[in-house]
Order: structure tokens, then sequence, then C-alpha cells
């Protein structure tokens, strides 16, 4: 319920009206009938980001990236001190010990290259599905303003060339 009254109070703020002419539909060859309606716009990027729930993912996400980071820095470390191993050994080495260890810093390498595009998609995948929920949200409360405030349309700020601000 709170969540829903500080969405509630974000979004009466988002949305802006314009009178303007709604197009309500054509009468066949006789032309056409008009009637004044509102007209609201919304930023829902906007609403998402100042929502609480919104808040909160950006946390979750933000919090999943960290830990996501620290174990490909971890793999990081664990090549470049291969790495150093290996140039300070490398003298005393056979050529089979040589080749045995980069073939271990190749693996490193693409361990951590896969570990990336694994984190890009789940954080991706994640992301897109709490926008889902927060946007089912949204659109509940988008309808109540319509109804309450007698709008014919409110549609994405994205979608507006031009409003008074």
């Amino acid at each position: 319920m709170k969540r829903t009254i500080s969405v509630f109070a974000v979004l009466s703020v988002l949305v802006l009206a314009a009178v303007a002419p709604a197009e309500q539909g054509q009468t066949g060859q006789t032309g056409q009938t008009g009637q004044n309606g509102k007209i609201g716009y919304v930023d829902l990027q906007r609403a998402m980001n100042m929502s609480e729930h919104g808040k909160n993912v950006k946390l979750e996400l933000e919090g999943m990236v960290k830990e996501k980071t620290q174990m490909v820095e971890k793999l990081a470390r664990e090549r470049d001190a291969m790495q150093q191993d290996l140039e300070k050994n490398r003298m005393v080495m056979s050529e089979a010990a040589v080749r045995d260890k980069l073939d271990q810093i190749k693996k490193i390498d693409r361990s951590a290259e896969r570990m990336i595009e694994e984190s890009n998609e789940e954080l991706g995948k994640v992301q897109r599905d709490k926008e889902i929920g927060i946007l089912k949200d949204l659109d509940a409360i988008i309808t109540e303003i319509g109804l309450e405030g007698e709008y014919t349309v409110i549609i994405p700020a994205e979608m507006v060339l031009y409003a008074p601000e």
C-alpha cells in the first residue's frame, strides 16, 4: 500500500496534461467528428527510477554487478599471478611446462570472458524482469490517474515531440 501511494505521488507529478483535440472517429464520407479531450504523458523511466520499488531494484542490480565484478577481478588476479610466475621462471622451465602454463592462462582468459558474457545476460534478464513488474504497477496507477483525471489518453513521454513544460 505504501509503495502504491509513493508511486501514485510520483506519477501524479509526472503526468502532465494538455488540452488538445482528440479524434474520436470518422463518420464515413461526411467528414470527421472531433471532441476536446485531455492528453497526458508520463516519463516512464523517471517514474521507475523515482519509485521506491525502482530504487530497490537499482540497489539490487548494483549489488549483483559488484559481486560479478569481484569474481572477474579474482580471475584476473589469478591470471596475473600465473603470468608473473611464468615470466619469472620461464628460463628454468621446460618447453612443455611453459606451454602448459600458457594454456592455463588462456583457459583463465576464456573463463573470464565467458563469465562476463553470462553475467551481462543474467543482469539484463533480471533487470527486464524487474522492470516488467514495476511497469505493471505503473500501468495500474496510470489507469487510475487517467480515469480520475478524465484523460482521453496518456502516452509515454518518449512519444511526445512537443509539450509546454
